[in-house]
This record gives structure tokens, sequence and C-alpha cells, in this order.
């Protein structure tokens, strides 16, 4: 019986440069159950290890779930998949956060409760394109953890342009707009815990700071983040240039539906933006909706004023292959 099998015992002769000798290696021969068991056990940790391993306390949390499985409330999804259109030449996805800077990765891991030891799949798609600044949207139920999929590379690539764009700047580097206040808390919390201990300068301007000293600072902002009717008064009163701009993220862009308030308020900011000749590489960030509530994809053209790339991440797709859906089809309509 297995059980009953005694130790095997193997010469084996080495030579090396150096010189010759022999050595003998003493193999006791498990169980066949147990010791399959026992290696697959340990071919797992070690692939765990090498794919993940960008901190030294991943090991003792990799169990943790990160908090980007309950952003905005939503469920879990890890299985689901993402359908794209229009993506880079040669563009591949990330599937780790070896990009960022010791810096920010130390941040990851201050709390555990918001450790991050493995990307979500729409995740893996949306860093690369924020890092080489390729203008995007991206659909997907909530909870997918889109609102990290684009702040962790954002906060990361502007401690990177800070030092670069520093001199004789006076406008913002990325501007986030919102609709509503709940969002902009997320925001809030997203970017002070990333950007903890870095030197970027953040504004979440209201109404009430523009009546009081935010209206007569001198100071030169890296990130603001306000919804759009505050942000254009920001603009104007504040006299912010806008000719460094290089990123500009529209979340809750479902409700940027045909005729919406949300829309007159966008299309204001695209008028700054056209008369002001800024570029800034934009990304759109929706809740998958019915075909009924879709946002108003011409719009979304006319303002990126370039092609852009369409991510989408449709629930209960566990089944299907990425590498097989070229074309985005929703069941809310057609991007």
């Amino acid at each position: 019986m297995a059980e009953e099998r005694t130790t095997l015992e193997r010469t084996e002769l080495a030579s090396c440069q150096e010189g010759h000798f022999s050595r003998t290696l003493r193999l006791k021969v498990l169980p066949t159950c147990a010791f399959i068991c026992q290696d697959s056990t340990i071919r797992f940790q070690e692939r765990a290890n090498r794919e993940y391993d960008y901190v030294a306390e991943r090991k003792e949390r990799k169990d943790m779930m990160d908090e980007s499985d309950n952003e905005e409330g939503g469920t879990p999804s890890e299985q689901q998949d993402v359908r794209f259109k229009y993506l880079p030449e040669n563009f591949k996805v990330s599937s780790n956060l070896d990009f960022l800077q010791p810096g920010v990765a130390k941040n990851l891991t201050l709390d555990p409760r918001h450790y991050i030891h493995t990307l979500r799949r729409i995740q893996q798609y949306m860093i690369p394109l924020v890092l080489n600044e390729f203008t995007f949207v991206v659909v997907g139920p909530q909870g997918l953890g889109k609102t990290t999929g684009y702040m962790l590379p954002l906060v990361n690539k502007l401690v990177e342009l800070r030092e670069i764009e520093n001199r004789g700047r006076r406008g913002p580097l990325a501007i986030v707009v919102t609709h509503t206040e709940n969002k902009i808390r997320h925001i809030r919390e997203l970017c002070n815990r990333y950007s903890h201990g870095t030197s970027l300068n953040k504004c979440y301007p209201t109404k009430e700071d523009l009546q009081s000293s935010l209206s007569s600072s001198n100071a030169v902002f890296d990130f603001v983040c306000a919804s759009a009717s505050t942000l254009v008064d920001t603009i104007h009163k504040l006299q912010m240039p806008l000719n460094r701009l290089k990123f500009l993220i529209i979340e809750e862009f479902h409700l940027c539906t045909k005729d919406s308030e949300f829309m007159r308020q966008l299309n204001v900011i695209k008028e700054i933006l056209r008369k002001r000749e800024s570029q800034p590489t934009i990304v759109f960030v929706a809740v998958s909706t019915s075909e009924e509530k879709m946002f108003d994809v011409r719009f979304m053209l006319e303002f990126a004023n370039t092609k852009v790339a369409r991510l989408v991440a449709p629930p209960m797709m566990e089944d299907i292959s990425v590498a097989v859906l070229p074309v985005i089809l929703l069941p809310c309509g057609k991007l």
C-alpha cells in the first residue's frame, strides 16, 4: 500500500567547473495523493508570489478583499469579462501594480481594509490607457472598480508630471467632473488615500469656497474635482489657465443623456476647452443603464474630438472570452 512505502535512495553525480564532487540526494516517497496535493500547493504559492508580490506585505494580506470589490456599494464581480473596441496598437493589459512609484505603492499598505492585492479585469484595461494618455470610455455596473481603475494610475502619473510640469504652471494637471456630491466624496477619499505623503496639491471646490478664501487664493492646484457647474465658476473666478491640463475625467457620464442638465453643463466646459485650445486626454466613466437611458454617444465623440477607445463590462459574462468580442453590442444599445 502507498502508506507503507519506504524511503527511496538514489545517488546522483554532479560536477562543476571548480571541481568534481559527488552528492547523495535522499528523497522520501510520500503517499501518491499527499505528494500531488503538496506539490500543487507549492506550485500555486510560487506562481502567486511571482505574479502579485509587488510589496513585502502581500503574502500576509493576499486573502484580503481589496476596496474596489465594494466600491459604491456594489457586489463583487471578479468573473466579469471586458468587451473592447478601438484599443491602441500593440495594447497590453496591466496585470500588476509594478508601475506604481514607491510613495504611492506604500499608501496601499497603510490600511488593511483598503489593501489591493490583485487588479480587477476592467482595471487591467484601464490602467495602461491612463498611463499612456489615451482617451477612452468605460461602461460597467456599479461596484466594478472603475473609479479605482483610473484613480491609481492618475495619481501616480500626476506625481511624476508635477516635477516636470511645475515651472511656470498656474493651472491644474487633471480635472474630474462629476454630477453628484456622493461621487465627489468618494473620489476625494480615494485621491487623498493614494496621494498621502506626496506633494500633490488637491482642490475640491464648492459654491461656498468660491465666495470665501478660495477666490483670492494664488495656489497652483495639480488636481481639481468638482461638479460641472461649480467647475465652470471656479475656472472663471480663479481665472484658471488650462493650457497645461493633461487629463479630464468625466464621472457619472451615464447621466449625460440628450437635453439633460448635465449635458448642458458639460457643453459649457467643452466650449471653454475649445476656446482655450486645450486638448486633454479624456476619460468617460459610466454605469450600465437601459437603452432608453443610454448616454449621448454623439455628444461624447464631439467632446473628445478624437477616436475613443471603448471598454464595456456587462454583468454575468463569465463564460465569454475577450478574444471573441471585437465589437460592442450592449443590452442597453450600441456603443
